[in-house]
C-alpha cells in the first residue's frame, strides 16, 4: 500500500485529519484517544467553532512516550 501524500512541512496548527495522520492513526482512533486523555485536547480558536491540535504538543507526547526528556 502506498504512503499517503504528506505536506512538505507540517503546519503548527493541525486539523483533526492532519493530526491523526501526523500521529499515524485513523481519525476514529485519534478521536478515541483524545477522549480517553491519551492525546491532548484540541485548542479552540476564540469566537469560532474551529478547533486544531498543536503539533508541538503532539511531539512532546511522543517524546515522553519514547522516554525522551520533555522541556
Amino acid at each position: 500500500m502506498a504512503e499517503p501524500a504528506r505536506p512538505q512541512a507540517w503546519p503548527r496548527r493541525l486539523s483533526k485529519k492532519l493530526a491523526a495522520e501526523y500521529m499515524g492513526v485513523g481519525v476514529d482512533t485519534f478521536e478515541v484517544r483524545v477522549e480517553a486523555g491519551i492525546y491532548p485536547k484540541p485548542i479552540r480558536e476564540p469566537n469560532l467553532k474551529r478547533v486544531f491540535w498543536d503539533r508541538v504538543l503532539l511531539d512532546r507526547l511522543v517524546d515522553a512516550q519514547s522516554g525522551l526528556e520533555v522541556p
